[in-house]
């Protein structure tokens, strides 16, 4: 750990040497230490040794940008900090958003298998789609359908159990066949379906009905 001025001043030789291994050392070691230099400049590397956080000086010199935070208990890299992920010819392959929200400008490969979100229980069959994607509703009286905080394009399951013929009512964002509206009243296991095709309106949440399952 070592941090230096980077100036090296006109002294006798052994304090210019000493003055010259320290910036030296300063260089191999990015800077490190548990607190900023006191002296910095544009695009300069910092290593905080408290924070395990490497960090490059900003091209106005007012400020340390994180790069990077680091596990020096198992020797790996344990984020990278960053908003997005390049093409190689600079067009954005990959955007992360503040809270970890990811957008992707082409398909989406996964190798192995991709898990969603957990069940969500929303028993009186209000789905807030903020929370997550698949769902779960046991009935123990009337319900009225419905959804909240939609997104387009977003999809997703429910899980519904109708326990014992309680009425079932939709709200006007649900647009779903009679069929499968008068299947939902009937005591069983049904699985669901949704797809959202506009931010709100009538029927701007198509849900699908299966049979009963059980």
């Amino acid at each position: 750990m070592s941090q230096n001025d980077f100036t090296i001043a006109n002294q006798d030789f052994p304090s210019f040497r000493s003055d010259l291994n320290s910036a030296l050392q300063a260089l191999a070691s990015t800077s490190s230490g548990t607190s900023a230099p006191s002296t910095t400049f544009a695009n300069q590397l910092f290593y905080n040794t408290s924070t395990n956080i490497l960090s490059i000086r900003n091209e106005d010199n007012d400020a340390f940008i994180p790069i990077a935070l680091l596990d020096q208990s198992n020797d790996a890299i344990t984020e990278i900090q960053c908003r997005g992920i390049a093409f190689s010819d600079g067009d954005n392959a990959m955007t992360i958003a503040d809270g970890g929200a990811c957008t992707f400008p082409q398909d989406v490969t996964v190798v192995g298998r991709a898990v969603g979100s957990t069940l969500t229980a929303a028993n009186n069959a209000v789905y807030d789609l903020s929370v997550g994607n698949n769902f779960t509703t046991t009935t123990a009286a009337t319900v009225t359908m419905n959804f909240s905080n939609v997104s387009v394009g977003q999809s997703g399951c429910i899980k519904f159990i109708q326990s014992g013929g309680h009425g079932v009512n939709l709200d006007n964002i649900v647009g779903m066949s009679a069929t499968g509206f008068a299947a939902l009243a009937v005591t069983g296991t049904y699985f669901l379906t949704y797809f959202v095709t506009a931010s709100s309106g009538a029927n701007s949440v198509l849900v699908g009905v299966s049979g009963a399952l059980t």
